[in-house]
C-alpha cells in the first residue's frame, strides 16, 4: 500500500467553473499545471461527470518535528449524503464512523519509523485499510437494499 493522490488548489467557484465549462484558473508551477493537464484528460474521456457523492470530516493534522514529511491526522465526524451536493452546503449527513471513533492515518515517504512502530504495538494499534468513500458506498448499497426488500413487502402484503 502506496497512495498517491494528485491535487490542485482551486476555490469551489473556480471548481464549479472548470468542472462545468472547462475554463481553467491560472497556475504558474508545473505541478499544478500538470494535474490540470491529467484532469483535462479525465474529464475529455468521460461523457458526463457530476457530482454523486458529498464526504467531510474533521481532521487534526500533526507533522514531524525532524522529518515534516512524516504526518499523522486524525479525523472525526465524517459525514456522506447523496443529496444536496454543493461544496457550498453545511456539512450534514450520515456518519460514517461512530461519534466516538477516530480515524488515524500515518504517512510516511518510506516504512514508520521504528518509534511510531513501538508505540502502536504497545497500545495495541495494527494497520487496516479504510476508504471513506468506500464505506459511504457500502452504507449506500446496504440502505438500498433494505429499501428494495421493504418495496417487495410491500408488494407481497398488498
Amino acid at each position: 500500500g502506496i497512495v498517491t493522490k494528485r491535487r490542485v488548489s482551486m476555490t469551489v467557484a473556480e471548481a464549479e467553473a472548470y468542472i462545468s465549462t472547462r475554463v481553467k484558473p491560472y497556475y504558474e508551477r508545473f505541478i499544478d499545471l500538470q494535474v490540470i493537464k491529467e484532469m483535462d484528460v479525465f474529464l475529455n474521456h468521460y461523457d458526463s461527470i457530476a457530482p454523486r457523492q458529498y464526504i467531510s470530516y474533521k481532521r487534526s493534522a500533526f507533522f514531524g518535528k525532524d522529518d515534516p514529511e512524516f504526518r499523522l491526522t486524525f479525523d472525526r465526524e465524517l459525514t456522506e449524503r447523496r443529496f444536496d451536493l454543493s461544496l457550498t452546503k453545511a456539512s450534514y449527513g450520515n456518519l460514517i464512523i461512530r461519534p466516538d471513533q477516530r480515524l488515524m492515518e500515518i504517512k510516511v515517504p518510506g516504512s514508520i519509523p521504528l518509534w511510531m512502530s513501538e508505540a502502536l504495538s504497545e497500545i495495541g494499534i495494527r494497520r487496516h485499510s479504510f476508504s471513506k468513500y468506500g464505506r459511504a458506498y457500502k452504507s449506500f448499497v446496504q440502505e438500498s437494499a433494505t429499501e428494495q426488500s421493504k418495496d417487495e413487502r410491500k408488494i407481497i402484503y398488498a
